[in-house]
């Protein structure tokens, strides 16, 4: 069965889906922990080794909460690109191993291959989706899934701020039931959420008229550079991927430390280019301060998106600061900080055509998602593949299976 989408592209949408960010991350704290209990005997066993893996937003939402896994668990947590899982790294995962499949619609052909193979490799699966009847959850052991509205079909935060959300909610049972974490300490990090979800929309509507004005004068850019380190490595890549999809403008993501490597020898040529740097006080401050000196040396455009108790010496330096108006653990502010660049993208498209997810032609969008959702699997699960279907159904929601055959 394949269902229709409605072609809901007006960028208007994405501040629609910001203003509900809150309301959704505070539900799900009342509703996903009892679905993570429900695994509770998957999740307690003794792996070899755990691994997150998937495509896009749903990559990036395991991998900026890697450290958090981590530091909740203290277990090792490898997050890995579904593509390179499935054909390179596959042949070093250990039979044992626990393997979350991420993907928020469950439709798209790699991470599902990922599935079948690693169960086939030995490794017990289980999907983190926000779609229970996807392509994704038939192909895994386990699924955990929590379903959270959305407003159209727009480069939006809420499916990316409830698969991290997940992530957290899945580190902090699994570090209390291995004994890493006390009962006190585990609230502590649904404490920590919460008190994104309700900085969420404060930020939004401080800095909104802010934003807006930074991208007015922004609007003929062709590329923005997304810097940052630690929990916000990979919350540079979502940030570039915003800008993508919602403006089909060039984001280029890098690593704090390798702005300075690389993308220098652009800026110090042609510094009419511009930069958000996820900056949060924590550990890498004393670092980013430097590379803002070396930003505004260079005459660059430039938004600092920091936290509370941020070094004085960046309002000399920082051509824009945006503070989160609250003291936020470094690890859990990738919530927030997606955000702050998803309200810069939906201001550079409203200040262009007003729309996102651009196709110059009827026959862009059915090739589009035939490259994601009909990509053949490998030989080795060929088996498990299905067939194209016809053009027509080629659409963005994805396919939709009977879980209970």
């Amino acid at each position: 069965m394949f269902l229709m989408s409605e072609k809901k592209r007006e960028a208007s949408i994405m501040f629609d889906e910001l203003q509900i960010t809150d309301k959704a991350i505070e539900r799900c704290l009342k509703e996903f922990p009892a679905i993570v209990e429900a695994q509770k005997d998957v999740l307690t066993k003794k792996y070899a080794k755990i691994y997150a893996v998937g495509c896009g937003d749903s990559l990036y939402a395991p991998d900026c909460a890697k450290m958090a896994f981590m530091k909740n668990t203290g277990l090792e947590f490898e997050v890995l690109e579904a593509h390179e899982f499935c054909t390179y790294y596959i042949d070093f995962m250990p039979e044992n191993s626990l393997v979350f499949v991420s993907s928020n619609g469950g439709a798209a052909a790699r991470t599902a291959e990922c599935a079948h193979l690693a169960k086939k490799r030995g490794a017990t699966v289980v999907a983190v989706t926000g779609s229970p009847k996807s392509r994704l959850a038939v192909s895994s052991n386990h699924v955990i899934s929590y379903v959270a509205e959305r407003l159209g079909h727009v480069p939006g935060n809420v499916s990316f701020v409830m698969l991290l959300s997940m992530f957290y909610v899945i580190s902090a049972k699994m570090g209390r039931w291995n004994g890493h974490l006390t009962a006190e300490e585990e609230q502590k990090i649904y404490d920590n959420i919460a008190d994104c979800g309700r900085l969420i929309k404060e930020t939004i509507n401080k800095y909104n008229d802010k934003m807006d004005e930074i991208m007015q004068a922004w609007k003929d850019k062709d590329r923005f550079y997304c810097l940052g380190a630690g929990p916000n490595y990979l919350m540079a890549e979502f940030g570039g991927a915003k800008f993508m999809e919602a403006c089909a403008t060039d984001g280029i993501h890098q690593q704090l430390e390798e702005f300075a490597h690389e993308q220098y020898f652009v800026s110090n040529m042609n510094p009419d280019t511009n930069y958000f740097v996820f900056l949060p006080n924590g550990r890498c401050m004393r670092r980013g301060v430097e590379i803002f000196r070396e930003l505004k040396f260079l005459g660059t455009g430039n938004v600092c998106i920091t936290t509370k108790g941020y070094d004085p010496e960046l309002n000399q330096t920082a051509q824009h600061i945006i503070e989160i108006p609250g003291e936020i653990d470094e690890n859990y502010t990738p919530l927030i900080n997606s955000a702050i660049i998803s309200l810069a993208a939906y201001h550079l498209a409203m200040n262009r055509d007003g729309m996102t997810m651009h196709f110059s032609s009827e026959a862009q969008e059915p090739e589009h998602y035939t490259t994601i959702h009909y990509s053949r699997f490998s030989p080795e699960v060929a088996d498990k593949d299905i067939e194209i279907p016809d053009e027509s159904k080629r659409v963005c929601t994805g396919l939709v299976f009977d879980t209970n055959k």
